[in-house]
């Protein structure tokens, strides 16, 4: 009875250290986070679980309930609703990574795309539970042309699917971060880029839960390792460190 209670304990013992992480991700840092959580994992034997979508739908998941080590959101806006509901540890909060809003059109296309006086059919753009849809109008309604727009939009649920509807030519163009065109150059062109005057500062933040799963501080370090920044340079998205 001893040795099997010993034996037990032991099986417990591992399945507690590399028992896997529970990780809510904005849906555009997918591939780049793919590559680093499966290299994190084969260093440190811990599997990460991610949780694709946009930040908005992520944190009214969190916010109702749902079991997560980290979030990392495509805006401050739905890290700041999280925080406020107490359901973040602040200390570990870290923006990690900045980018920049494009105008795609499907690859080859020849779409001439005047910014300040869109003539396009339809465009497409994230809903407003999407950070790339909350930038986008602020961009357009500061050019004063996003009313006007309304009867042309193709809304997407996540900045993939925005990208989709273009690449697929279901749209003749669309608004989506650089990161995100980037890994897909060979479907879409990029024709334009927004200018980041029009538009509140593109910033990723990611902080742990107040549970403080194990291994969820070390993974926040580790997405701030060259390795981490290089790759998410690899993907087109630019590394930016700051700490609330």
């Amino acid at each position: 009875m001893n040795i099997w209670f010993i034996l037990l304990s032991s099986l417990l013992t591992v399945n507690m250290t590399h028992a896997g992480l529970s990780v809510f991700a904005a849906a555009g840092t997918a591939p780049a986070m793919k590559e680093i959580a499966a290299d994190y994992t084969r260093r440190t034997g811990t599997a990460v679980v991610f949780n694709f979508a946009n930040s908005g739908i992520l944190a009214r998941q969190i916010a109702a309930g749902a079991d997560f080590d980290l979030f990392f959101s495509a805006n401050e806006k739905w890290m700041n609703y999280i925080e406020r509901k107490g359901l973040i540890n602040p200390a570990t909060r870290t923006s990690l990574l900045s980018t920049d809003m494009v105008i795609v059109v499907p690859e080859g296309a020849s779409t001439d795309f005047n910014l300040s006086a869109p003539e396009i059919g339809r465009l497409a753009v994230g809903d407003q539970a999407t950070p790339i849809g909350i930038y986008t109008k602020q961009a357009f309604t500061r050019l004063g042309c996003w009313d006007a727009l309304q009867p042309h939009l193709c809304v997407g649920d996540t900045v993939n699917k925005v990208l989709n509807y273009v690449a697929l030519g279901e749209a003749d163009a669309g608004v989506v971060f650089r990161s995100v065109a980037f890994y897909a150059s060979n479907r879409v062109d990029i024709v334009e880029t927004v200018p980041p005057e029009l538009h509140a500062p593109i910033r990723f933040p990611v902080a742990a839960s107040t549970a403080d799963a194990p291994g969820s501080q070390d993974f926040i370090a580790f997405l701030q390792s060259p390795y981490a920044t290089s790759t998410f340079r690899k993907y087109g998205w630019t590394p930016c460190i700051i700490k609330k």
